[in-house]
């Protein structure tokens, strides 16, 4: 059976269930196993890390297949058992145009798109280089796109992918915030280091940590290192989106950028920080002056969303059961 059709039949049969259908890397590892190569081949010949897709892709594909299939496969077993099911799938009576039923039509696109969502259209590579870029000590992943482009979407992705190979990720917006909370330093250090600490299910401890004497920058400093890094023994990523909305209190954003990146450079020097890494997501250009060795900007690994490509409208509009085939109105939108 020719992959192309197997791919096919497989992701009509996932959108039916709503469940999103393969992505990209999904395909590249389903052509290789249908190859019959070692993850390691796999991984050379596509430009993949091999603990990706042994550690996080390819487990996550055979669960997948599975729930699809209704019995357990492996990589051993996967090409005889999608033949057959294909084959008694595309047995069955089919009607030629996606019309979804009205209880299960979708919902305008709007905000963020879940996880597990069939709409989420990959944007490769950016998924895995945000993803493998998070892997390294004391990282620090700078996300940049007007509103509505899928910052959100695409950190809740990368985030869910680390959630599986074990890290201990945080994800905050700032548009959540109360102003007068912007609007006051200490307020906002406290904010996030009790906001860290709910969502890593630790007690919050600022009193025993927070000191005026020392100011409310160096307290947050020592509650994150000799706290909450200290509590946990795998890396926390700690994902900050709609950062801009801090750009708006030029005061406080003058104090929290730099504490952001002098993490980032304590990296360098002290092991724990390696511990730490940070995902910023913002949807402006930086306006807040900050001299270049203070900026969280100018440092670590840059990912900037572009517009979709034809080819991506044309499978968010399948996935949303429209027959869409004119390249024209394609293009347009």
């Amino acid at each position: 059976m020719e992959l192309d059709v197997l791919c096919g039949t497989l992701n009509r049969e996932l959108i039916s269930r709503q469940t999103r259908p393969l992505n990209s890397t999904e395909t590249l590892l389903l052509r290789g196993i249908w190859q019959y190569q070692t993850y390691t081949q796999i991984a050379d010949e596509i430009g993949y890390s091999p603990g990706y897709l042994t550690n996080v892709v390819a487990p996550e594909l055979l669960h997948r297949l599975s729930q699809l299939a209704g019995q357990r496969i492996t990589k051993k077993n996967c090409r005889i058992i999608l033949e057959s099911f294909v084959a008694q799938s595309t047995s069955e009576p089919r009607s030629t145009k996606p019309t979804p039923s009205p209880e299960a039509a979708p919902s305008f696109p709007n905000g963020a798109i879940a996880v597990n969502s069939p709409f989420y259209i990959a944007r490769p590579p950016i998924e895995t280089q945000v993803f493998e870029e998070l892997q390294k000590p004391g990282a620090l992943v700078r996300v940049k796109a007007p509103k509505e482009m899928g910052k959100t979407s695409l950190l809740l992705q990368v985030l869910h992918q680390l959630d599986q190979t074990k890290y201990h990720t945080v994800y905050l917006c700032l548009e959540q915030i109360d102003r007068a909370i912007c609007d006051d330093l200490n307020r906002f250090l406290r904010w996030l280091c009790v906001s860290v600490s709910r969502q890593l299910q630790l007690e919050p401890k600022l009193d025993e940590y927070w000191d005026d004497d020392i100011g409310s920058k160096v307290s947050c400093t020592l509650y994150f290192r000799s706290y909450l890094l200290s509590q946990l023994n795998a890396p926390i990523v700690l994902a900050l989106d709609e950062v801009n909305r801090i750009f708006e209190h030029p005061t406080v954003a003058q104090d929290v950028l730099p504490l952001l990146r002098s993490w980032y450079e304590e990296a360098k020097r002290l092991p724990i920080w390696q511990n730490f890494r940070l995902l910023i997501a913002h949807s402006t250009e930086v306006y807040v002056p900050l001299q270049l060795n203070q900026s969280p900007f100018n440092v670590g690994f840059a990912a900037q969303l572009k517009c979709f490509s034809l080819e991506q409208v044309q499978q968010l509009a399948h996935r949303y059961g429209l027959d869409w085939e004119n390249h024209d109105a394609a293009d347009q939108l």
